[in-house]
């Protein structure tokens, strides 16, 4: 028996040569170099001449019946292929110089070679996702609260909304910076709730990270003040803002943004998807409770927006 296979079986694998690959896995079983010492090459008919039997080993049936008869799959002819689904099987492939129908045991020992193989059709190993590049951008982003280590809300006035991109939403709000110090954005009452909005004027972009925190605090409140807010990233387009991403909690008064004192911050990230509306880019920020004399005049300082650009 001559057996070559493709894809070329491992002989060194015990008990049998093995086959392996990707399911479904096709195997070329080839035994056309297979010959007799008996066969007339002259007058085949005068000698005996070669049958060729597979087994492929994934029908559920034996190699051999009760009564020592091989159970070809495929026959009387010398190469063949077959396809394996994922898993393990034994093919079995025989060559005989017996008539098919004349395959009892008795004669098998002296009639018939039989070569088994393993064949492992092993599941696909699965596509990696490539990692994505990610480029810091300052493109995306309009101007919130200045480009330098300075924030725009530092003028040395007492400014009305709108001013500097920012307009009320609901309530009224200023910048206040009456000390050339440390402003911030507040509202223009101790206690009063208020909403405000930047839009960017650049449009949102697909396949971005972007990232906005506020630094929170009060400009006249004292120990035991407590306020709440919420802050959002979103789009606008005709003056309705789309949320995309929110951060909600309450601060307490640990001092005050004219000295300095940062009480606390709030810090949201969104990424798009491959599809984006194409709308504004937009900020929104609310101060929803003030809750004891301590609260007085709660906003926001050093705002930042940034933004990464990520491509596959």
């Amino acid at each position: 028996m001559v057996l070559k296979t493709d894809p070329v079986a491992d002989d060194s694998t015990l008990p049998h040569p093995t086959i392996s690959g990707s399911a479904p896995l096709t195997v070329t079983f080839n035994l056309c170099r297979s010959s007799d010492p008996d066969q007339n090459p002259i007058d085949p008919a005068a000698g005996d001449t070669l049958n060729w039997q597979f087994h492929f080993g994934d029908s559920g049936k034996p190699v051999f019946d009760d009564e020592g008869r091989f159970n070809a799959d495929v026959a009387r002819v010398c190469r063949t292929e077959h396809t394996y689904e994922e898993g393990t099987y034994v093919a079995a492939i025989s060559v005989t110089d017996k008539n098919l129908h004349d395959q009892a045991a008795d004669v098998a020992s002296l009639a018939r070679v039989t070569q088994y193989l393993t064949i492992r059709s092993v599941a696909p190993a699965p596509t990696p996702t490539p990692t994505p590049t990610c480029t810091p951008t300052t493109s995306f982003v309009g101007n919130l609260d200045g480009t330098s280590a300075a924030s725009a809300f530092e003028i040395g006035t007492v400014t009305l909304l709108p001013t500097q991109g920012w307009v009320n939403v609901s309530g009224s709000a200023r910048i206040f910076d009456g000390a050339g110090g440390n402003g911030a954005l507040i509202g223009t009452g101790p206690y009063t709730n208020y909403a405000v909005l930047h839009d960017t004027g650049v449009a949102i972009q697909a396949s971005t990270s972007y990232a906005l925190h506020f630094d929170l605090g009060y400009l006249a409140g004292l120990l035991g003040g407590n306020s709440s807010y919420l802050a959002q990233l979103g789009t606008v387009t005709g003056g309705i803002f789309t949320a995309l991403a929110a951060d909600a909690g309450s601060v307490a008064h640990a001092g005050n943004l004219s000295g300095g004192i940062v009480s606390g911050t709030s810090n949201l990230t969104f990424v798009t998807g491959s599809s984006v509306s194409g709308h504004n880019l937009a900020v929104r920020w609310e101060q929803t409770a003030s809750l004891g004399t301590g609260s007085d005049f709660f906003g926001f300082d050093n705002v930042t927006l940034a933004a990464t650009r990520c491509t596959p």
